[in-house]
């Protein structure tokens, strides 16, 4: 009877206790301490970005895109972003990099005002308002919504004056 539980014993002994277990978990915990320093010491994803862009446009373009910014008070981010070619956060995170302090961009009265007509009377929709003057859809959007501008249904002229009401 020995006999024939001697072979399932040595199976058992052999696969119960795994040679070199503890190396591999002092391995394991090796690389998760590693892991964790690399997590806290590695600056924050901003600081990265902003790096990547000074990397690839260079100090000296990127001190022209901050003397525009503070030279001239008509020079928006999105004027920035479109003559630099970069996104309005990668403008901004370089700005800020480099101690600019943000002025406040609303839209002037006589900006509403064009763009209160050009939805109302001329019926283009913000999409090509945006286009012709290169602002972005949600601050025309807003502007029009403070102004009091009944809004349009999206891709229609629902609110358009009927022509049926003259007919009658």
């Amino acid at each position: 009877m020995i006999s024939s539980r001697r072979p399932f014993v040595d199976v058992v002994g052999r696969y119960s206790k795994p040679r070199g277990l503890e190396k591999d978990l002092d391995q394991l915990q090796h690389l998760l301490q590693r892991a964790l320093r690399n997590a806290t010491t590695h600056s924050k994803p901003t600081q990265t970005k902003v790096r990547n862009i000074t990397r690839r446009l260079g100090q000296a373009r990127i001190d022209e895109l901050v003397a525009d910014y503070q030279g001239d008070a008509q020079m928006t981010t999105i004027t920035l972003m479109n003559k630099y070619e970069l996104s309005k956060t990668s403008v901004i995170h370089l700005l800020e990099a480099n101690g600019v302090v943000l002025r406040r961009q609303g839209l002037g009265e006589q900006q509403v005002t064009e763009i209160k007509h050009l939805y109302e009377h001329e019926h283009l929709s913000l999409t090509a308002i945006t286009e012709r003057l290169d602002l972005p859809r949600e601050s025309i959007r807003r502007a029009l919504i403070d102004a009091g501008v009944q809004m349009r249904s999206r891709g229609g002229s629902a609110h358009r004056p009927s022509t049926d009401s003259a007919r009658s």
